[in-house]
């Protein structure tokens, strides 16, 4: 007992690598059964047939590469324009289904201006044809619209099209609008007027929350317009324009004046006006009065006449014949920098920044008729913007060419890009 309190230390650990060892001789032991291992013994799969062979050969004349390849059994598709060749390890070339995460035969795909559009093979939705307008020439190698002369000029590669729809100096414009409107593409100064990427969404004329509501009693008897009551009905709320809740301007005449929210106006004449029922013989009064914006201090009148016919509150309370500015009032959109804005007719704006350098337009007329509306620019030319497009997405940043392009197709297609809002 002695000798083992002395040496219990080594003891334990003469224990412990005879432990090693004999787990060391159990793992030898597993991996050299693991080679003799029998077939009937994996569950599951039966043994061979007497006589297979337990190894094969492929060194023997049968099983080289020429052997197999050039035998007339590899030709499994009967082509007669593949005699003489095999397509054992052939790639067929597929593509992903616009519709799903599925890849597709390319022949599901149409031709690029295709009469008819194709079909995918698995879910069977129809594939819109691919419409190109590039058109290969000596002097453009990739069709899109720019010599190859100018793009080695600019940078640029004349073996790919995408570039022509590209925006390198960030000014709003591609450098094929650029190369048509001779300008540089590598200069943001440089470029076209911003007036070719500016739209109008609506031309009205602001309402100005007020209506003549009526005349008073003494209009059908007095002669003299000058000494009729006139009341002018307007919105409580401006903001929330709520017909049921309204005040009343009562008893004002022929030059006096009034004030709506934060603005002042002035009654400057009534237009006199009776008509006589044919039926009932009844007078009835359809004068109107012609109102301006006026300024208390200077005690003049401002900006054009507003014209005023007796209106009411409809029962959908909506305001009929409600006082609105005379001045026309465009909302624009400008797909630059994707902004909305407002402007009245005769007033200046601006479009740019001092990178891209400004414009600066004055709004000249607006007819919502002819669908367009007018600008001076400051050299005195005129410029006529339309309505906003249907087919126009936001932002305009440039092009990209359409991810489902099959590789057979005779030239590749380009559409706006689409960015997340």
């Amino acid at each position: 007992m002695l000798l083992l309190r002395k040496h219990y230390e080594k003891v334990i650990l003469a224990v412990l690598l005879l432990i090693f060892l004999l787990l060391l001789g159990f793992q030898i032991m597993v991996i050299l059964r693991a080679k003799d291992i029998e077939i009937d013994t994996v569950l599951g799969v039966k043994p061979p047939k007497p006589g297979y062979p337990r190894q094969v050969d492929f060194s023997k004349p049968e099983f080289t590469e020429k052997k197999i390849f050039d035998s007339e059994k590899s030709h499994w598709i009967s082509d007669p324009a593949k005699v003489g060749k095999n397509d054992v390890c052939q790639a067929y070339p597929i593509i992903r289904c616009p519709f799903g995460p599925h890849l597709i035969p390319v022949t599901d795909y149409p031709k690029n201006n295709a009469k008819n559009p194709g079909k995918c093979s698995y879910c069977g939705n129809e594939i819109k044809v691919l419409i190109t307008s590039l058109v290969v020439t000596e002097d453009d190698s990739d069709g899109d619209g720019i010599p190859d002369n100018d793009e080695i000029r600019w940078g640029l590669n004349p073996k790919d099209p995408k570039d022509a729809v590209l925006d390198g100096d960030n000014d709003g414009f591609t450098n094929l609008e650029e190369f048509k409107a001779k300008t540089n593409p590598k200069d943001p100064k440089s470029r076209p007027s911003y007036a070719k990427k500016l739209y109008y969404e609506k031309i009205e004329n602001e309402p100005l929350g007020m209506w003549l509501s009526r005349f008073g009693s003494n209009a059908m008897t007095e002669e003299d317009v000058n000494k009729w009551d006139i009341q002018i009905r307007y919105f409580r709320n401006m903001k929330r324009r709520n017909p049921r809740y309204t005040r009343v301007h009562d008893g004002k005449k022929v030059g006096e004046t009034f004030v709506i929210g934060k603005k002042t106006y002035i009654i400057d004449k009534v237009n006199k006006d009776f008509t006589v029922n044919p039926k009932t013989k009844e007078r009835i009064n359809r004068s109107s009065i012609v109102v301006y914006e006026y300024d208390p201090k200077t005690k003049q009148k401002i900006g054009l006449p507003i014209l005023a016919k007796i209106g009411e509150v409809r029962d959908n309370n909506t305001v009929v014949e409600e006082m609105v500015d005379p001045r026309k009032r465009i909302t624009f959109l400008f797909v630059v920098d994707r902004k909305r804005f407002e402007q009245y007719v005769g007033e200046e704006f601006r479009l740019g920044d001092e990178r891209r350098g400004e414009d600066v337009f004055v709004v000249q007329d607006a007819d919502p008729v002819k669908k367009q509306v007018t600008l001076k620019l400051a050299n005195d030319m005129l410029e006529y913007i339309g309505p906003v497009p249907e087919n126009l997405k936001l932002p305009l940043e440039g092009m990209e060419f359409r991810e489902e392009m099959p590789p057979d197709a005779d030239l590749p297609s380009f559409r706006p890009r689409n960015r997340r809002r």
